[in-house]
């Protein structure tokens, strides 16, 4: 036994074993520091009470513990807990059988079959077990090829220390990652708020549209949201506040979060002018969800739509989080653009790959002014002049996703996927030169081309 005189590596334990019953020929040697705990140290010794069949061999320098090891027949310590247990792949390493507590790390170390496990404190199967080991020579000498073998597969200090390396650089590299996704995510808030003013200036008197029973959602969300009457509902990514004020005029108590500071400053004015009460914060989503999950505060649904996703640098973080926010029995639906539509020019030719693995896509010329483009598409109150030939000063970055790896996400963040639509059509927006608009403001692609599925819906559950 090798091991300091401490109550935790059970040394006390062992004598007592050794020592209930005669052992002729076996010697029991103890090798370790023997002062750390001077009153655990006298209940060894009165244990001992002058055996000799055991040897209190003390410290020893690094030959003599090897020389000790090499003429031992097995190696036996019950301690109650080890970090790692150096001594035990010591003692591997020399081809000993072990005797040791099913406690801690030490079954993982020494493996089944170089080694008999027993219960922590039990000296009884302790002393039997010993009995078993010394008398068994056919046993010892299995169980010394297994030692001799395991040791072989156990890591060495080079090998630990370029593991431990290794991690450290995984470590470094994902916080170097999230540090660069939180500067893009800041640049996009940067690229938003220089947008805001240009996309309000075309939607008209939206206030008193909302204000009259007027609604600024399509029918493919409000089929996949189903009756939000008295529904806590969340609105991620929520813009300036048309659809937040629209989903309350159907009942539901509304928080809208976006990233942009000059969006919800507009949704505040738009809910204060149009006499609909809903609460906008301010927050990048990703923190917004994380902070939400610590405070136990909890949605019954949560809804996000139309240009959510390509904004999204981590798709399973985000999936999380809705999750986490979500009641039990609540739900998620999602609409957004298809990823299809990435792979089209503005003249619908086929020039870029199906998007995948969130790959950054930088846009030099920022979020442009689709809003006044849309050609009243998107202001269902009416299309005002504004702002005419906006250029965003600043940039943004977008990520590029498959409709695959949303799903997924999604899945794997324990939400069920109970319905997944398509459209061959974009609602509001004119992705592409020549698109018809056709009834519901429903945005088709020329006469000619062939259809493609433009947006796609989501709804998931949680269970």
């Amino acid at each position: 036994c090798v091991a300091q005189w401490v109550p935790r590596k059970g040394v006390l334990d062992l004598v007592q074993a050794w020592t209930v019953r005669e052992r002729p020929g076996a010697v029991l040697d103890l090798v370790g520091e023997t002062d750390a705990d001077p009153n655990y140290a006298a209940s060894i010794r009165d244990a001992i009470a002058g055996d000799a069949s055991i040897t209190v061999c003390g410290s020893v320098d690094d030959a003599a513990l090897a020389g000790l090891y090499e003429q031992a027949d097995l190696f036996a310590l019950p301690s109650r807990y080890e970090g790692y247990g150096i001594v035990f792949a010591e003692a591997l390493a020399h081809g000993l059988p072990i005797i040791a507590c099913d406690a801690g790390p030490v079954p993982e170390l020494v493996g089944d079959k170089a080694a008999l496990l027993v219960p922590s404190g039990d000296v009884g199967v302790l002393s039997e077990t010993l009995s078993l080991l010394l008398n068994d020579v056919a046993l010892r000498e299995r169980m010394s090829a297994a030692a001799r073998n395991r040791a072989e597969k156990l890591p060495r200090w080079d090998d630990t220390a370029a593991g431990f390396l290794d991690v450290l650089r995984e470590a470094a590299g994902e916080v170097n990652e999230r540090e660069l996704d939180r500067e893009l995510r800041e640049q996009n808030r940067l690229s938003w708020n220089a947008v805001a003013n240009a996309h309000d200036s075309h939607r008209g008197d939206l206030a008193g549209f909302l204000h009259e029973g007027g609604s600024t959602l399509f029918p493919e969300e409000r089929r996949l949201l189903g009756d939000v009457d008295g529904k806590k509902l969340l609105h991620l990514q929520c813009n300036s506040g048309g659809d937040s004020l629209s989903l309350v005029r159907l009942g539901a108590a509304v928080t809208g979060v976006d990233i942009s500071d000059a969006a919800i400053s507009t949704a505040r004015r738009l809910s204060e002018t149009a006499g609909i009460p809903a609460s906008f914060e301010r927050a990048d989503v990703y923190d917004w969800l994380e902070s939400v999950a610590r405070t136990g505060q909890r949605f019954d649904v949560v809804f996000a739509s139309y240009g959510v996703v390509c904004w999204l640098p981590d798709l399973e973080a985000w999936a999380a989080g809705i999750s986490d926010t979500l009641e039990p029995g609540g739900r998620f639906v999602l609409v957004d653009f298809h990823p299809v539509a990435d792979m089209f020019d503005e003249s619908f030719r086929l020039v870029h790959d199906y998007p995948s693995g969130g790959e950054p896509s930088p846009l030099e010329e920022g979020v442009g002014d689709y809003v006044g483009e849309s050609g009243g598409g998107l202001t269902p109150a009416g299309l005002s002049e504004g702002v005419r030939d906006f250029e965003n000063p600043e940039p943004a970055h977008l990520f590029r996703w498959g409709l695959g790896e949303v799903v997924a996400a999604l899945a794997g963040a324990g939400l069920r996927i109970v319905a997944l639509e398509e459209y061959p059509y974009s609602n509001g927006e004119r992705h592409f030169a020549g698109m018809r608009e056709l009834s519901g403001r429903r945005m088709f692609p020329p006469e000619g081309v062939p259809a493609v599925p433009l947006m796609y819906g989501v709804r998931a559950e949680k269970g």
